[in-house]
């Protein structure tokens, strides 16, 4: 089966170094991302499409894998910090409670 020709994705942080990208960059993406920017609708085959929609969930997520990076970044002392510890990630679903 052939691979889905996938186009690249938006940047939303732009082309910016990693020494470059500062909290206000992190905010700007996950409000970009929540508010759909990065959705799209691909068909790709016959019986094979691609929907992205973007939203909370895609953008909590979003952050937390970019922390990622950062952490491993600062770990390797390519950043003094991360950019992403200062960001709070709004819980995707409110009404969930947890009891132990």
């Amino acid at each position: 089966m052939d691979a889905c020709p996938v186009a690249p994705p938006r940047l939303l942080l732009g082309r910016k170094k990693i020494s470059e990208v500062r909290i206000a960059d992190v905010e700007q993406f996950m409000r970009d991302v929540k508010a759909g920017k990065t959705a799209k609708d691909e068909k790709c085959g016959p019986r094979v499409r691609i929907i992205v929609k973007g939203g909370a969930g895609a953008a909590t997520k979003g952050v937390r894998d970019l922390s990622a990076l950062f952490t491993f970044a600062v770990r390797q002392e390519l950043v003094a910090a991360n950019p992403c510890a200062c960001q709070s990630a709004p819980k995707i679903d409110p009404h969930y409670e947890c009891s132990l």
